[in-house]
Formats: C-alpha cells, structure tokens, sequence
C-alpha cells in the first residue's frame, strides 16, 4: 500500500489515538474496579457488624400466619395482621437493629396471645343463620361453576 508521506503520518496519529483511548478506558475500568471492590468491602464488614438475630422474628411471623381468621374475634385478627404487616416490613429491612426487630416481635407474639375466640351461642336462631349462610354459599358457588362451563 502506497501512501503519501502525510496520509501516513495522519495513519500513525489516528492509531496512536485509538490506541490511547482504549488504555486510557482500560485504566479508568481497573481503578472504578478497585475503588468498587473497596467499597464493596467496606459495605460487607459493617454488615457483618451490624447483623441481628432475626430467629425470634421468623418463629412469630410463622406462629402468626398460621393462624385462621374464622377463628377469632374480628377486633383481635385486626390487630394481629396490623403487627404481622409491621413485623414484615421490618424483616424486609436490611437496616433493621437489633433493638427494632425485638420490639416488633414481642409487639407480634403479645398480639399472638391477645387472640380471642368469638363467643359460642348455640341458640336455634344462630344455627338456622349459620345454615342458611352455609347454604347460600353452596348456591353461589353452584351458580358460578355452572356460569364458568357455559351453562
């Protein structure tokens, strides 16, 4: 390939530059690189300084999700999904002390005990209402599966 003196030189410069572009992203990638796994480091061992015992905070979630809803009163269900949703949240957060998730699960498991059955009336009236609602939900679950398959 025949160049003129000029094109040549013009070659060099252009390759030269490219050249020196791609050390120059090279060096930039190695330093954030580093500088990233400093960082990266640093985050680990003040997680490692900062990590809790959540074990009391999982057995209540479990303990509290176990729980069936038809078999306590409505005021003390409401109150137990309230510190259920809070205890969550708080699990969720990887920032949480030690002192917050103890908090929040002695708040869970007292909500745990507070759980009221509702009281038994076994008068004639509630078991007719409670046939009748029984039977009303058989009728709309019939009807629905009957709407479903088109007939």
């Amino acid at each position: 390939m025949n160049l003129l003196p000029e094109k040549k030189l013009s070659l060099m410069y252009g390759v030269f530059f490219v050249g020196l572009m791609i050390s120059s992203i090279f060096y930039v990638g190695i330093c954030r690189a580093d500088e990233t796994g400093k960082a990266f480091a640093e985050n680990q061992l003040e997680i490692q300084e900062t990590s809790v015992d959540r074990t009391k905070l999982w057995a209540a979630i479990d303990e509290a999700e176990a729980k069936i809803e038809e078999s306590y009163t409505s005021k003390t269900w409401e109150s137990l999904q309230g510190s259920l949703i809070l205890a969550i949240d708080i699990d969720d957060d990887e920032l949480a002390t030690q002192e917050e998730i103890d908090v929040v699960a002695a708040d869970l498991n007292k909500s745990i005990a507070d759980l009221a059955e509702p009281p038994q009336n076994n008068t004639f009236s509630d078991l007719l209402q409670n046939a009748t609602a029984s039977l009303f939900n058989v009728f709309v679950n019939v009807f629905k599966r009957l709407f479903m398959i088109g007939i």
